[in-house]
């Protein structure tokens, strides 16, 4: 059976807990702040990491958050408008990828509004 491996050699994603720490961040270093979808992706990451183990995968391509429970379950953060099928998306030993999203629900592409995602836990 193949073992995950976490890989300390590479570049890390930081999730801050809070979203003021973005704007506390962005007046010290004097730069603007990060667009939407990254603030609403670092609250669901910091949301699933109260209680989950909470890593990211690339591997050709990138998986935003990807919890390990009994399965590792993916998770893509799509804040804009357009959102692709996720029911098809197989990825190593990701076999259940979600798309979570600003508004649109279908079950069968795996698409989930943000807000009840959110409310569920």
């Amino acid at each position: 059976m193949e073992k995950e491996i976490k890989s300390f050699k590479k570049n890390r994603k930081v999730c801050f807990v809070d979203p003021f720490f973005f704007y506390l961040f962005s007046d010290i270093c004097l730069t603007k702040l990060p667009n939407e979808s990254i603030i609403v992706e670092n609250v669901v990451d910091s949301h699933l990491a109260r209680r989950f183990d909470v890593f990211y995968w690339k591997n050709g391509r990138e998986i935003d958050i990807v919890v390990k429970e009994k399965e590792l379950i993916g998770f893509e953060i799509k804040w804009g408008e357009k959102v692709e099928d996720y029911s098809k998306i197989k990825i190593g030993k990701l076999k259940n990828v979600f798309c979570l999203t600003k508004d649109k629900l279908n079950k069968e592409k795996n698409l989930l509004p943000i807000s009840l995602f959110l409310a569920m836990f």
